[in-house]
């Protein structure tokens, strides 16, 4: 069995409202999801995966 676990889902210096228990993260209008794990730059995004379980 695989699985996978969202911990987190907010925006950038933004407290949640919800976003993690919606399971969506709205975008206005005029905005363009981005996210691209740069370490220099983490308000382009950031991806974070923690792997545990198996035999």
């Amino acid at each position: 069995m695989v699985s996978v676990q969202a911990t987190r889902l907010r925006r950038l210096h933004h407290q949640e409202d919800g976003e993690l228990d919606a399971g969506i993260l709205r975008l206005g209008p005029l905005e363009i999801a981005q996210c691209d794990n740069d370490p220099d730059r983490p308000e382009n995004g950031r991806l974070a995966i923690e792997i545990g379980g198996g035999r």
